[in-house]
């Protein structure tokens, strides 16, 4: 009984003695209030298991959300990536916001492992459903959102993009070096893309093998290519006898994009799938003509202000690039077309739809 009494007694101690919780921390002996330090150590060792599993940096990131009066958090992942010293009780204690990039997976399973799409089918759309919200940046992907989700239409928000300025604007002497630098041509078409098998490299490299049956020789500039389906890319440059034509710089700096941007003669994007093209709205900010494929919201992005194609033809494609190539007159309304849609673009829409998701997520 009298240790019981003891431990009672330094028990309510310990209660009292809370807010000398970060000297207790630094001392290992002694007491301090009362309260014998090894004490206080054992009983908060099996207080923080209990409801932190021992996870101080997670409770210190939970109270300093919370001092900030964070209401929601933005999650800009396909899935919850939690860092692994945060433990998963922080997270749940906040409704959050995630953006699934798109389900491509659903459309094109043939590019995806089986072990991919399982991730992608339990880990993904889970943390999809347990989001507050979800915003997404195409009507394509709200669409799949709702459909293989099976969530509410007005859980799921479309922010469209506007133009992106995400590289630097080059001067004249950074076009001059970058131009010396990678070797690059007068004039070139500009692909900047991975590697993967639905951006469609090789249905391009066909157009260009066309066109130069015809006796149109069109060089053209690819950016990442690397192993795996860089491999079958540069097989084909080579059946083609296309390595002349096609100048592969790889990965470059942002001040080398931009000035390749700057320094291209139009941009050809024929994806198989988009859920918006990232270069396509790097082009408009450019002020750059653009022939891209036939997806539902690049058409609606440019809204007659490009060049459009089916991405599967192999003749469209190269009848496409050759009105503007061989036409400085096309090219010219072209641009006009691309500089008047660029005016009317703004990130407007986008913002507003942000702020109604969080409120949203926010109850």
């Amino acid at each position: 009984m009298f240790a019981t009494h003891v431990a009672f007694e330094e028990l309510s101690a310990l209660l009292r003695a809370s807010a000398a919780y970060r000297i207790l921390e630094e001392r290992a002996y002694g007491r301090i209030g009362g309260i014998r330090v090894p004490f206080y150590r054992k009983v908060t060792r099996h207080i923080k298991k209990w409801f932190y599993d021992d996870d101080v940096f997670s409770r210190e990131l939970y109270r300093y959300l919370k001092r900030q009066g964070v209401e929601v958090l933005h999650i800009p992942l396909q899935h919850v990536q939690r860092p692994p010293q945060i433990a998963p009780w922080v997270l749940s204690r906040f409704p959050y916001v995630i953006n699934p990039h798109d389900f491509q997976h659903e459309h094109f399973p043939e590019f995806f492992s089986t072990e991919s799409l399982e991730f992608r089918r339990t880990v993904w759309y889970a943390d999809q459903r347990n989001a507050a919200a979800i915003v997404v940046h195409s009507r394509q992907t709200r669409a799949d959102a709702i459909k293989y989700l099976g969530i509410p239409e007005e859980k799921v928000f479309y922010a469209p993009y506007g133009p992106l300025d995400t590289f630097p604007e080059p001067d004249d002497a950074a076009l001059h070096q970058v131009k010396n630098e990678l070797s690059l041509p007068e004039r070139f078409i500009f692909y900047p893309a991975r590697c993967w098998p639905h951006k469609n490299h090789l249905t391009l490299l066909d157009a260009l093998y066309d066109l130069k049956q015809r006796g149109i020789t069109v060089n053209a500039v690819f950016t990442s290519v690397v192993d795996g389906h860089g491999k079958v890319i540069r097989e084909r440059i080579a059946s083609r006898g296309l390595a002349e034509q096609v100048t592969i710089v790889g990965r470059v700096s942002p001040e080398q994009m931009g000035a390749l941007y700057r320094l291209c003669t139009m941009i050809v994007m024929p994806s198989l799938f988009e859920q918006n093209s990232g270069p396509m709205l790097e082009a408009i900010h450019f002020g750059k003509p653009v022939a891209v494929s036939h997806i539902d919201e690049l058409v609606a992005t440019l809204d007659g202000a490009g060049e459009t194609f089916d991405p599967r033809s192999v003749t469209e494609i190269s009848d496409t690039i050759d009105r503007l190539w061989s036409s400085e007159d096309a090219l010219e309304k072209a641009e006009a077309r691309i500089r008047a849609r660029r005016a009317q673009l703004t990130w407007e829409p986008f913002c507003t739809v942000y702020r109604e998701a969080y409120r949203y997520a926010a109850g």
